[in-house]
């Protein structure tokens, strides 16, 4: 569901579409051996040679494409605090941001390098 979208379900389309959303993420996680990479990492970063194994699975597996445009934000796991603090602002920017491409960035490994 998009984020245009959400706002506006009923609680039965946005069950019906969670359980399809989880399933297919499952899928995904699964088919990517549960590897983050190919999951967060942008077009530019994947196409570069030490990422370039994730490149084909990205572009031709149906289930890490769902992946991909569902992702919005890494956490990194770094204290129980962190980590609480930085979900809690990631949520608030997923409720905020009108876009379905925007993501949450907090750590220097969510940015491309230059």
């Amino acid at each position: 569901m998009s984020r245009k979208e959400f706002p506006l379900a009923t609680p039965e389309v946005f069950l019906s579409e969670a359980e399809g959303t989880m399933k297919a993420l499952n899928e995904g996680m699964i088919a990517t051996g549960f590897r983050r990479e190919p999951i967060y990492l942008g077009e530019d970063r994947l196409s570069t040679t030490a990422y370039s194994k994730y490149l084909y699975a990205a572009k031709n597996l149906d289930v890490l494409r769902i992946l991909r445009d569902r992702f919005y934000a890494r956490i990194i796991h770094t204290t129980y605090e962190n980590w609480q603090k930085d979900l809690t602002e990631a949520m608030a920017f997923n409720t905020k941001a009108l876009q379905d491409e925007m993501r949450w960035s907090k750590s220097q490994l969510d940015q491309p390098e230059e």
